[in-house]
Order: C-alpha cells, then structure tokens, then sequence
C-alpha cells in the first residue's frame, strides 16, 4: 500500500489595499507578541513579508476609513487599544556626540534589541535628503538633531519631520499625516530626549494612539519585550 498523506488547506484572509496602480495585500489577522516573535513569524511564512513604512501608513488608513469588521478591528484593537509594529529599531545619540540624534535601521528580520546597533564610523557617500542622510544599502538613516521634533504637529511640519519620514516614506508621512487630521486626531512622534541620556539608546518602533486619545502618533522608544503589540504581513 502506497504511503498516504493528510491535510487540510483553508483560505488566507487577506484584506488589500490598492494604491497608485499596485494591491497590497495584507494577511488576516495580524501576529501578535513580542517584537522579535512577531516578525520571526511572519518571516517563516513563506507567503509573506514584515509590512513597513507606506504599507503601515496604507493601513493606517484604511483603519480609519473602513467600517468592514476587519478593518474596525485593527483600528479598534490594534492602533487604539494596542499599537503595530514598525520593523525598525532606533539608535538614539546623546546631545554631545558627534552624531547627535537618532539612526533608523531597517529590521525585517525583527532582531530588535537581541543584538547591538552600531555608530559608523562616518557617514561620507550617503545620500543627503531633505536634511536626512541615507546609507548606500539603504539599511540606515541617520537624522540629525534638529531635523525632528519629539513634540505635537500641525497639518504642515509633520510631514517634513526627518524622524516621520524615516519610519513610514515621505509619501507615508503625507498619507499618515491626513489619517491623523481627517479623523480629528494630532499627528505626534515619540521617543528619546537625546539631552537626558549619557550614552546611546537603542530601542525599537511602533504606531498608535497615544493614552490621551487624542492623537495618532509614532514611537522610535520602546523596548520591544512586551506581548501586547501587532505587525502585519504582506504578501510578497
């Protein structure tokens, strides 16, 4: 007798997002847990990818516009009650180094605060934008101090702060920004005051609400060890 094999296949959900002539397809419902966890598993589903930067603020959106039960679900669940996970972490540099300010890194992986970000050496080559500095593989941007503000925006400077654009895209920003406004909410960014810390701070990033509830905002400062934050996969 031949051998035999069972199994079951049932449909992913997705929910999707069409924008600018391409589906973004997004897997229902989310992971949730630990930072590293959350991305250590959407990275062993060969299926999907760690949504990021305009993909988040796509989703944002679509959070905040939809009345589908999914979509009123990460709204409600997710970004108000919770946050999702951005998948980059955050190297904060105190006022007085040379490189005062705060260094992103691209963290599809989620390897979050189980390994150590290091300050290059120098960043000549890189790619200066709008104030921000760009490495060659795209992997980090350095944002200065003053091209941020860790503070409340108006519909205007938002999208122009260094820290906004880096976690979700210019375009992100922008998008992000008109969510925040569109639903009466302020558009915030948190993280390190680089004038309270003696030595650099790495930390990993999150969107959402913040606990007054009136504002819809980004976090490059938490820790990354709670079990109670999301992140999305997209298919690839």
């Amino acid at each position: 007798m031949k051998d035999m094999k069972f199994g079951e296949e049932r449909g992913r959900r997705w929910l999707t997002v069409n924008y600018n002539n391409k589906e973004i397809k997004y897997s229902y419902p989310p992971v949730q847990g630990r930072y590293t966890d959350c991305f250590q598993k959407i990275n062993s589903d060969s299926e999907l990818k760690p949504a990021n930067g305009l993909e988040l603020a796509l989703l944002t959106a679509g959070a905040f516009s939809r009345k589908q039960p999914e979509w009123e679900d990460i709204k409600e669940k997710g970004i108000i009650q919770n946050y999702i996970r951005i998948p980059k972490r955050a190297l904060w540099i105190p006022k007085k180094h040379e490189f005062a300010g705060v260094f992103l890194e691209e963290d599809s992986e989620g390897k979050g605060l189980s390994t150590k970000m290091k300050i290059p050496k120098d960043i000549n080559g890189w790619k200066e934008q709008n104030g921000i500095y760009i490495s060659k593989d795209k992997i980090l941007i350095f944002i200065p101090d003053g091209k941020y503000k860790l503070e409340n925006y108006d519909k205007d400077s938002f999208v122009r702060d260094g820290l906004a654009i880096g976690q979700l895209t210019e375009e992100g920003a922008e998008i992000f920004n008109k969510t925040a406004y569109d639903n009466q909410r302020i558009p915030r960014l948190f993280g390190l005051d680089i004038n309270q810390i003696s030595k650099p701070e790495q930390r990993v990033s999150a969107l959402g609400t913040d606990y007054s509830g009136g504002g819809l905002g980004l976090v490059a400062g938490l820790g990354g060890g709670d079990a109670v934050g999301f992140a999305f996969g997209v298919k690839k």
